[in-house]
């Protein structure tokens, strides 16, 4: 079982770091593009699947720990 939460915990997310959306750039049209960017569909669905993939891990953990360990916090 701990295993199989290790496992879980080593699964790529396939999902990039909010870096990418900051503005770098001294270009005010550059800016705008990546202010525009970061308010659109594909970046919701991305930071949703990234909320739920957290959240699936916090609960795997929050089940398994008890099983793995004497309680929550040493599991």
């Amino acid at each position: 079982m701990k295993r199989g939460f290790q496992m879980l915990l080593e699964v790529p997310l396939n999902i990039d770091d909010e870096d990418k959306y900051l503005a770098t750039s001294d270009d005010p049209t550059a800016n705008l593009i990546m202010e525009v960017i970061k308010n659109d569909s594909l970046h919701k669905l991305e930071r949703q699947m990234k909320q739920e993939a957290e959240r699936s891990i916090l609960t795997a953990a929050k089940l398994i720990s008890p099983v793995i360990e004497d309680s929550f916090s040493t599991g």
